[in-house]
């Protein structure tokens, strides 16, 4: 291929510029001027780019340039070096601005895909291969944090070990390989909370125990936050939302740095709480762990609607329901047909005597105790007011077990119980619910030489599976 054309040749050497006549012949570039005569190969030679209508410079094997506005001639020169396809195709863009501004957007959404598809799953990825003991320190460093914002819990031991018995359980269930343990803090009174952090640490509020109204949805709420546990999704949450952290983890294969961003977890939670995504997953988890449970999902729908209810009126938005789905959305979705959960309980026997509900201990206590050994002739028996029917294992039901509790408590001078404590039982599984129980009832208290006193009593709780009620199956609308 022939080609001639014409521009500006500088030696390098000196500052003159002289016009010369270019010709390209047999892959050898040939250049001619006034008393000068040079020829090149066409691989020695270097071209500029095109950028519109700027002149094209070409940089010779003897330091010389040539200066020249023949774009052609130069993308012929270039074609036959098989160079310049980037070059090409960037001239061939400019020349062509809605070509280039759809390639622009296009290539934005590339990149918008790859960063909302790719590292989730690069985080994900990444949070199931930290080793269990990392998990842990980090879960530890979140929990530290937490500790500036929240204060000890005021829940009594037995109210403590209840709740953390109903994850015990859940979590053998879900074969869960990896110990379980609830933190209790007081968050004011006001917001009814709990919160998963990696390494199985669950903070649960005191607020939000008091607000269930049985142990049915107090596991609901444990199973929701064991889903965000056992997805690693506090993990997933400080990978996602540190990108370099990410890479190098990944890169690097080192992920013990992530307990250095464990401390930014507490705040994610109750700024934002976890992403849609994540809560919807979590909701997924405990629907399956209540039914393999033999607990309706209905309780769950139940204690959201009550989170719902409880959250202050305008108050800042960092209550469990936060940045969860919409609450409407999840209640249908966890109870498609509305339906009420039943509660499954145990009654309350004792043999007969003059009260049927408790009976008053014939023996005398120590002087200086303050609570009288029993009642003579001349006292008042203390009086049932009200009373908390205890609550069946869901487990021992599951099971068709059935069991009997003995328990002994302390009626005090308000007619409040206290110190309540097993005497004997069939089966410890029943015992935390007959204790939890007898707490709550009410009683007209004893007297004494027309004196109020506190006395000791007893009550015998039997668990029989024929006084369960059965739950009605659900009726398609």
């Amino acid at each position: 291929m022939n080609s001639v054309f014409t521009g500006l040749y500088a030696n390098g050497e000196t500052l003159r510029i002289e016009p010369v006549e270019l010709r390209v012949e047999a892959g050898r570039l040939y250049l001619a001027g006034p008393g000068r005569s040079l020829d090149f190969s066409l691989a020695d030679i270097r071209s500029s780019d095109r950028l519109g209508r700027v002149p094209r410079f070409l940089y010779l094997p003897n330091r010389g340039t040539v200066e020249t506005g023949d774009h052609r001639a130069v993308d012929a020169l270039v074609a036959l070096q098989d160079r310049g396809h980037l070059s090409r195709l960037i001239h061939w863009l400019e020349a062509r601005a809605r070509v280039a501004a759809t390639a622009t957007v296009l290539l934005t959404l590339i990149a918008l895909a790859a960063v909302y598809f790719g590292l989730p799953a690069l985080a994900e990825r990444a949070a199931y291969a930290v080793p269990a003991t990392v998990e842990l320190q980090a879960g530890r460093a979140a929990l530290a944090t937490f500790n500036r914002y929240l204060a000890p819990s005021q829940l009594g031991v037995a109210e403590r070990r209840r709740v953390q018995a109903l994850l015990d359980r859940l979590g053998r269930q879900q074969h869960v390989n990896r110990p379980l343990v609830i933190e209790f803090r007081s968050m004011g009174g006001k917001f009814p909370n709990a919160f998963a952090l990696p390494g199985g640490i669950i903070v649960v509020s005191d607020e939000l125990v008091k607000l269930a109204e049985n142990d049915q949805e107090l596991t609901a709420v444990l199973a929701h936050e064991l889903g965000h546990v056992e997805h690693r999704h506090g993990l997933q949450s400080v990978l996602r939302n540190s990108a370099a952290l990410l890479v190098v983890s990944t890169v690097t294969g080192d992920l013990s740095t992530v307990t250095s961003f464990a401390g930014s977890i507490p705040l994610t939670l109750l700024q934002r709480g976890y992403s849609r995504e994540f809560e919807a997953e979590a909701d997924d988890y405990a629907i399956h762990a209540l039914r393999a449970a033999g607990i309706d999902p209905a309780f769950f729908a139940s204690i959201l609607g009550k989170l719902q209810a409880a959250r202050p009126e305008g108050a800042q938005d960092f209550s469990y329901l936060s940045t969860h789905p919409s609450t409407a959305d999840r209640l249908r979705r966890i109870n498609p047909d509305g339906h009420l959960p039943v509660v499954p309980v145990a009654k309350a026997t004792t043999p007969a005597a003059k009260s049927p509900r408790h009976e008053v201990a014939a023996f005398q206590l120590p002087a200086g105790t303050g609570v009288a050994k029993g009642l003579t002739e001349a006292g008042v028996s203390p009086r049932l007011l009200s009373r908390v029917t205890p609550l069946y294992p869901f487990e021992m039901s599951a099971a068709n077990v059935e069991g009997k509790v003995t328990v002994e408590f302390v009626i005090d001078q308000d007619g409040n119980v206290r110190d309540a404590q097993v005497l004997r039982s069939t089966r410890q599984e029943f015992e935390a619910p007959a204790i939890a129980a007898i707490l709550q009832w009410k009683f007209v208290p004893g007297e004494l030489h027309g004196r109020k006193v506190a006395t000791h009593a007893t009550q015998i709780i039997e668990f029989n599976l024929e006084d369960l009620p059965t739950t009605p199956a659900p009726q398609p609308k």
